[in-house]
């Protein structure tokens, strides 16, 4: 398949492009980061995590001096990608999940 050729090519051989016993073996260790109780201890990070995103919103509509009734433009999808980056990073770096680098 020419998309799990180029995707293999450029992050290597993972969870997007492992076929047979390695993606066997992959979801078998990734499994127990994705139970429901671990996904239900990240609701607090989550919520911290969207709040942090909203003060830095109204911060920025602060600094640009926007008066009630006037509008401003955020790129919602580049705050939201970087917020989940986030959440992403600290999960993988302090909850002990099975990817320790």
């Amino acid at each position: 398949y020419p998309s799990r050729q180029l995707i293999s090519g450029l992050i290597g051989v993972g969870m997007l492009s492992a076929e047979g016993q390695v993606h066997k073996r992959q979801r078998r260790i990734a499994t127990p980061a994705f139970s429901i109780q671990a996904m239900r201890a990240l609701v607090p990070l989550v919520f911290s995590k969207g709040t942090e995103l909203k003060e830095k919103w109204m911060s920025m509509i602060k600094e640009a001096g926007v008066k009630p009734g006037e509008g401003y433009l955020i790129n919602v999808c580049s705050w939201a990608s970087r917020a989940t980056f986030d959440v992403m990073g600290t999960t993988g770096m302090h909850r002990g999940l099975p990817f320790e680098i």
